[in-house]
């Protein structure tokens, strides 16, 4: 392992933050995928090594432990700049370039597969890690039996084996990594049946362990079945520690009471990570736990305007920043496909496009400038959506241009306080959908765990059986919805911030109240001062259908607009929201 660790592929990682730009929030979240991966790479052999322990009917071999050890050790090789935030750059750009063709055909870059993930990537680097120890996975055969392939300077591929520790050199021929072990690593970080093995060998099925009684393997680091893995065992505990200052402590019972158990409904029997029933709580925390560090941590608002403008800065530069490769050169895009590319591209790529001096790059290097002065895009609103509104999902998903042009065209008397008109265009607004969940979005994740009942653990069989639990049993537990959908509305000139989210304000009240919202007057007029710090609103002869909002900051968050009815006396003695807005509101 050592050898692998000390490879310039693996260390690269030292400069790929865990979490993106979410440093910018919380200070002390810049940690990074190398420690990430050391420690599930740890998790990885206790979780084995515990399993292998108790239940020594399933052949579980210190190969095999060691081939999940190096999964674990390897499976982030292939995140780019600033993690996650790097392939939705990849996809958002893929995605303009199916809208107009004339931005493909303006690259002479090679082009990367549409269905490109960061585990492809890490497929390609596992390889070029190999190839700078002097080794190669063989496929010119079916036999997949023979030690890694010799092809250069590097290590002996002999010395690629499992170490005994006993003190002496002394190893059996089964004790080497062969191709078929490689296979497998590939195979437990890939989840599925390795494209170069398919094309080379046809082989359409997992290769790597063929042993049914060894198929649990392929759930220790990226569960298929549960999404309980330790890949999110350490991230969870990691990210908690570094970002809010909490125990950030490892579920050791989701380590140490797993056990590998037939699923009674399952016809073919495979065997899969189960628990005993005693740990249904322990494993909905999990499912629960991670719902709260998505939406606290992972998609906290500001440091999704941190990604939104990194990506930004990324599409800018893609076509003038070029990496090495050889005699070639590659796009930021495209540098997935070259391991010698992908090499170079890390989380310093900003300051790069910063120091660059092309006349190309000045509106990347303008935005990265502003970046890292953390002159952010503004937040200014959210909308949860209901699961029963599926125009609006779908329009939140599939066109949130639709409602930036919604938002946009609300027409009124917008002024600074100079008496300036101001006007919010449709590349100021950035209209972005979000939603987390559980782990199965709007499904009961519980429903996928399969449970050891105590009659089952007392039993005599050889392989144990588990089931599924009632919900009924656990409903006080469950909550009612198991996802969160929503839109966010992002500013990219701060100084209009204010008018956006009076706007945003009126467009919500509009879809309330069921008043169309293209072309919609506001009525109202909205001076912005020249600080940006407040903002005053005279109601005209906006239609009494739309209810008012008071606009509020939490005082303890910055950008965390808050939204309250305005209530007004009318003749019957009845209330009824007033106009938007009614009053003069400070954002402090």
């Amino acid at each position: 392992m050592k050898a692998i660790i000390d490879t310039e592929q693996f260390q690269r990682l030292r400069n790929i933050k865990q979490l993106g730009a979410s440093d910018l929030v919380y200070a002390a979240a810049d940690h990074n995928r190398f420690q990430h991966s050391i420690g599930v790479a740890h998790l990885a052999r206790e979780m084995c090594t515990r399993i292998r322990s108790k239940q020594k009917n399933l052949g579980t071999t210190l190969k095999d432990i060691l081939c999940v050890t190096l999964a674990g050790l390897l499976h982030d090789l292939g995140h780019g700049p600033f993690s996650h935030v790097y392939e939705q750059f990849r996809s958002e750009l893929l995605s303009e370039m199916k809208k107009d063709g004339s931005l493909e055909e303006d690259r002479n870059f090679p082009s990367v597969p549409q269905d490109w993930t960061h585990e492809h990537s890490s497929l390609v680097m596992i390889d070029a890690t190999l190839k700078s120890l002097g080794l190669e996975i063989d496929l010119s055969s079916d036999d997949l039996t023979e030690p890694l392939k010799q092809i250069g300077d590097g290590i002996d591929r002999m010395s690629m084996r499992v170490f005994k520790g006993d003190g002496t050199d002394e190893f059996d021929d089964d004790d080497v990594l062969t191709s078929r072990d490689f296979i497998f690593i590939k195979e437990c970080i890939f989840g599925k049946p390795i494209p170069a093995v398919v094309e080379k060998l046809g082989k359409e099925q997992l290769i790597g362990r063929t042993d049914p009684r060894k198929a649990w393997l392929y759930d220790i680091v990226a569960n298929r079945h549960t999404g309980i893995d330790v890949d999110k065992v350490d991230y969870f505990a990691r990210d908690e520690r570094r970002s809010l200052a909490q125990a950030g402590k490892i579920n050791c019972q989701i380590l140490y009471e797993a056990m590998v158990a037939k699923d009674a409904t399952d016809k073919g029997e495979q065997l899969m990570i189960c628990y005993p029933k005693k740990c249904v709580e322990e494993v909905l925390e999990f499912f629960r736990f991670r719902f709260k560090m998505h939406g606290t941590v992972y998609q906290h608002k500001t440091t999704c305007a941190a990604a939104i403008m990194i990506v930004d800065i990324l599409k800018l530069a893609d076509k003038y920043y070029t990496l090495p490769a050889g005699s070639k050169r590659h796009s930021i895009s495209s540098a997935v496909i070259d391991p010698d590319a992908f090499l170079a591209l890390n989380d310093n790529i900003i300051e790069n496009i910063r120091n660059s001096t092309s006349a190309d790059l000045k509106p990347a290097r303008d935005l990265a400038e502003r970046f890292l002065k953390r002159d952010l895009y503004k937040f200014a609103g959210e909308m949860n959506i209901k699961f029963s509104d599926h125009a609006m999902l779908q329009k939140a998903k599939h066109h949130p241009e639709e409602i930036v042009r919604e938002i946009c065209s609300i027409e009124g008397n917008h002024k600074d306080e100079d008496g300036n008109a101001v006007t919010l265009e449709e590349t100021d607004v950035i209209v972005k959908f979000g939603s987390w969940h559980y782990g199965r979005k709007g499904e009961n994740p519980l429903t996928a765990v399969r449970f050891v009942n105590r009659e089952a653990l007392c039993s005599s069989d050889e392989i144990l059986t588990a089931h599924e639990v009632d919900e009924d049993d656990y409903e006080t537990l469950l909550p009612r919805k198991f996802m969160k959908q929503c839109i966010r509305v992002y500013c990219k000139d701060s100084s209009k911030t204010d008018l956006l989210l009076h706007m945003f304000q009126a467009w919500r009240c509009n879809l309330e109240t069921g008043v169309a919202t293209h072309g919609l007057q506001s009525s109202s007029q909205f001076a912005i001062s020249r600080d940006h710090s407040t903002a005053e609103v005279s109601n005209l002869e906006r239609p009494r259908a739309a209810s008012a909002v008071a606009l509020t900051q939490d005082s303890g968050e910055e950008d965390n607009y808050a939204y309250t009815p305005i209530k007004r006396k009318i003749q019957d003695g009845m209330e009824e929201p007033s106009p938007i807005p009614l009053q003069r509101f400070h954002l402090k």
